[in-house]
């Protein structure tokens, strides 16, 4: 038996079991801020960012636990934007001050923005074209300006 062999079958075993539970631990935290968002906002702002990051991936060849990270990233930024516009839960990453009357509509369009801006700045075109696109949906005003405020 070639001891280099079985070590290079030992990494790779690892690596798929390490990717494996990462993939398990995003779809937890996926799930978990489904859960904790209202009703209204589950089915449109949360899924279509996620589809539209998922693309935007895919476009830059991004695949499997890099790909899983940044949407892992991403849910995590829109839930503390959310819950910072009237704060049920703590914090799982950031320290975002209170934004009570806030959009959480415009709260998570602004957090996922900034994090796919980060993540994957060849597409700020297509991710600003998305952004602009879902905050021209909302009436303009107090609580919009301060959504987009608590999810930078």
């Amino acid at each position: 038996m070639n001891l280099g062999n079985a070590k290079a079958d030992r990494a790779r075993a690892l690596a798929r079991v390490r990717a494996n539970r990462f993939a398990a631990i995003l779809g937890a935290l996926s799930a978990a801020t489904l859960l904790l968002l209202p009703a209204s906002l589950r089915a449109d702002v949360v899924s279509e960012w996620n589809a539209k990051a998922q693309a935007l991936f895919d476009a830059e060849g991004i695949v499997s636990t890099p790909q899983a990270r940044g949407l892992a990233m991403m849910h995590l930024a829109m839930f503390d934007a959310a819950n910072a516009t009237g704060r049920k839960y703590a914090p799982y990453v950031a320290t975002t001050p209170d934004a009570p009357g806030a959009s959480p509509e415009a709260a998570i369009h602004s957090a996922a923005r900034h994090v796919l801006t980060e993540l994957l700045p060849k597409q700020k075109g297509a991710i600003d074209a998305a952004y602009e696109a879902a905050l021209a949906k909302l009436a303009d005003g107090p609580q919009k300006s301060a959504g987009i405020a608590a999810g930078q």
